[in-house]
């Protein structure tokens, strides 16, 4: 199980030559597959300059604790638009809403796999007691009922 904060940061390697193609800035999960479809990536374009580009969960060969490696360099630099709102950066941070209603945290962290990229949980963070909202616990996927724009709703607990 990987954490998207151990993924995000990560230097991308390309298996054919040891280059350093660039570093994982952002995942993208679709809300409706509940899975990582690709690694946002910034790329050094210039001197000062950064460029973005974007690689399929197919072709990440692999995620380790110090590098994400790479066979294939074919870079997509179209943004997903329809999964901008579901970028782990803009997850991370968003209301847990159980049916009923009550908030119950916010969205802390996102547990997925490799290389299936399916999310396995979200730790909650308990914003309202913590200064700097501490992790509460874990929602299973499977108690997720929805994952919108504005909050994530869980089923009763």
């Amino acid at each position: 199980m990987l954490k998207t904060k151990d993924v995000i940061g990560l230097p991308v390697i390309n298996l054919n030559d040891g280059k350093q193609i660039g570093k994982v800035k952002d995942i993208l999960f679709d809300n409706i597959s509940r899975k990582a479809v690709a690694l946002e990536m910034a790329e050094k374009a210039g001197l000062f300059k950064k460029s973005e580009s974007f690689l399929k969960m197919e072709q990440v060969h692999s995620i380790g604790k110090d590098a994400v490696t790479i066979e294939d360099l074919e870079q997509n630099n179209d943004t997903p638009t329809d999964l901008t709102d579901f970028k782990a950066s803009t997850l991370i941070g968003r209301n847990i809403l159980q049916e009923n209603g009550s908030t119950i945290g916010k969205v802390g962290e996102i547990n997925f796999s490799f290389p299936e990229g399916a999310m396995v949980s979200i730790s909650i963070n308990d914003a309202k007691n913590s200064l700097f909202g501490g992790e509460k616990g874990m929602v299973d996927l499977d108690k997720i009922r929805a994952i919108g724009k504005d909050a994530v709703i869980v089923y009763n607990q």
